[in-house]
């Protein structure tokens, strides 16, 4: 089991000292000139407000669930 402990911090230290390459004189001339993207609105999605009518029949059900799940976890 040692020796496995051995090479994996080996092989980190190893890994770390890669040197990585500069991206920034990789980037094509597209990439200066290219538009920018269209951008989505994400209000849609949760413009919607949260149900708020609650009645007593779904409020006891709910903290029936709620026992049951205090009692499983003792």
């Amino acid at each position: 089991m040692r020796p496995i402990i051995c090479f994996a911090s080996l092989a980190c230290l190893l890994a770390a000292c890669e040197p990585m390459p500069d991206l920034t004189e990789v980037e094509s001339a597209y990439v200066e000139t290219a538009p920018y993207p269209d951008l989505i609105t994400l209000t849609p999605g949760i413009s919607a407000p949260a149900p708020t009518d609650s009645d007593d029949e779904s409020m006891a059900a709910l903290q029936a669930r709620a026992d049951r799940l205090a009692a499983q976890a003792q």
